[in-house]
C-alpha cells in the first residue's frame, strides 16, 4: 500500500499529466476520438487520463507524444511538460507511431542505466532516492518490463534530468 504522501504525489501526477495532455490535444485541434484512431488507444484509456483517473505506461506515452507532435518534454515539479514541434515531420510521427513497444522500452531502460552510471549512482542508491525496489529498477534499465510513467517521472526526478528527447534512434538525456 502506498503512503499517504505517495498517494497524494501520485494523485497530483496523474491530475497534472492529465492537464497536460488535454492542452496538448485541444490545442492541436484533435478529438479523442481522432487521437484514439491515430495512436490505436481506446477512447476511455485517453479520456481517463485527461481526467486524472489512470496512469500511463511508456510506450502509451511514446504513442501519445508522437501522435500530438511532441518528440521531447521537460521533468517538471509535478509532471512531465511536453514541447510541441510545430515542424515536426508527419513521417518521423509515423516512424515513433509504428516501433514496436519492446524496442521503446529497452532503448528507454538503456538510457537510464547510461544516466545513472553517468551520475554514478549504484542501483541500491538510486532505489533509496526513487522508492522504487531495486528489482524494479534493474527490470526497467534491461527492458524487461514496460514501466508507468509515474516510475519512469520518479526515476527522472531522482536523476535530475531536465529534458529528454526521443526518435526513432533513442533518447537524448539533457541532465
Amino acid at each position: 500500500m502506498k503512503s499517504k504522501s505517495n498517494r497524494d504525489s501520485y494523485n497530483t501526477y496523474c491530475f497534472d499529466l492529465g492537464k497536460e495532455l488535454y492542452r496538448i490535444r485541444k490545442n492541436q485541434g484533435l478529438s479523442i476520438e481522432k487521437l484514439s484512431e491515430i495512436t490505436k488507444l481506446h477512447s476511455n484509456t485517453i479520456s481517463c487520463v485527461e481526467r486524472g483517473l489512470n496512469d500511463i505506461k511508456l510506450v502509451t506515452n511514446a504513442r501519445l507524444m508522437a501522435a500530438l507532435g511532441s518528440s521531447s518534454f521537460y521533468i517538471k515539479e509535478t509532471t512531465f511538460k511536453y514541447i510541441i514541434d510545430d515542424n515536426a515531420n508527419e513521417s518521423n510521427c509515423n516512424d515513433v507511431l509504428n516501433l514496436p513497444g519492446n524496442l521503446i522500452v529497452l532503448m528507454t531502460g538503456n538510457a537510464i542505466r547510461k544516466e545513472r552510471i553517468r551520475k554514478g549512482l549504484k542501483l541500491n542508491e538510486l532505489s533509496i532516492i526513487t522508492g522504487l525496489h531495486s528489482n524494479t529498477i534493474w527490470n526497467i534499465e534491461n527492458g524487461l518490463v514496460e514501466p508507468t510513467l509515474f516510475n519512469l517521472f520518479r526515476i527522472h526526478k531522482a536523476l535530475k534530468l531536465i529534458k529528454l528527447s526521443a526518435s526513432v534512434d533513442g533518447l537524448n538525456i539533457d541532465a
